[in-house]
């Protein structure tokens, strides 16, 4: 049997790829890694640069103890969560794993929320496969202060009763055309209200059609190349053995073609 220590000694050291015979071995003597790994999680200096691993340990461990499913990673997790920064891969790798553990995820989720709305947090729970009340009340709540990201919760958690707000949304709802990166609102709102099963009237999705085929056409309009602006010649091109324009009378190339030649 493999040493724990070894290993996670090798695991708080690897890149970003960790080792395929070294997951092999914690994965198969979990028991011994557990707290082991944990404790990498729960060390704030093995999340950053420059303390041997690059940060990476706590990340491998995130994706290991999600395999092993051991409910007493959760806090650590979530701990980890709130120490690390939203383009950290730590807190995206822990937004992503989190859901594994089911829904014994829910009430430590819930009461992180408890001091302000955290979207991420609240994207594990839409993603976690579990009714509540309280989730949908807190969904509902994002939905009305911000409708893009509601819609994606809304689609990812799959309850039937966000469909009258999503269509009122939509029925409300004035796209920003020229935005950066075109109308997100309305393709949020549009794809989650297709992803419970709506069906909106013909009115009403004809306007959503012509919103997007707009939409399009406008991006079109800003990707397409601007209007050529060669060099137009404004008096015929003068060959080499034409008569001068200047009426000496002799070839072009034995009088003006020199001096213009020389004055450029």
């Amino acid at each position: 049997m493999s040493d724990p220590t070894q290993n996670l000694t090798r695991l708080r050291d690897a890149g970003p790829t960790l080792p395929g015979d070294l997951r092999t071995a914690i994965l198969a003597d979990a028991s011994s890694h557990l707290a082991g790994l944990i404790d990498t999680l729960d060390t704030e200096e093995w999340s950053y640069e420059g303390e041997g691993s690059d940060g990476w340990g706590p990340i491998h461990a995130v994706e290991l103890l999600a395999e092993i499913g051991a409910p007493e990673a959760i806090e650590p997790m979530l701990r980890a969560y709130a120490r690390s920064e939203p383009d950290d891969i730590l807190h995206d790798r822990i937004v992503v794993r989190l859901p594994r553990f089911g829904p014994a995820v829910l009430e430590p989720v819930l009461a992180a929320l408890e001091d302000g709305r955290d979207l991420g947090l609240c994207e594990v729970l839409a993603k976690l496969g579990v009714r509540d009340e309280r989730v949908f009340a807190l969904f509902r709540a994002v939905f009305e202060e911000e409708s893009e990201f509601g819609a994606m919760l809304f689609g990812s958690y799959g309850d039937v009763r966000a469909l009258p707000l999503l269509r009122a949304a939509l029925e409300e709802h004035q796209p920003d055309l020229d935005g950066r990166f075109g109308p997100r609102a309305l393709i949020e709102l549009d794809a989650a209200y297709r992803d419970l099963g709506g069906v909106l009237s013909p009115e009403l999705q004809a306007r959503v059609d012509g919103w997007f085929v707009e939409a399009e056409a406008r991006r079109r309009a800003i990707a397409a190349p601007p209007p050529s602006t060669a060099f137009v010649r404004s008096a015929p091109k003068v060959g080499r053995n034409d008569p001068c324009p200047c009426g000496s009378g002799r070839k072009y190339k034995k009088c003006c073609s020199g001096k213009e030649a020389a004055e450029t």
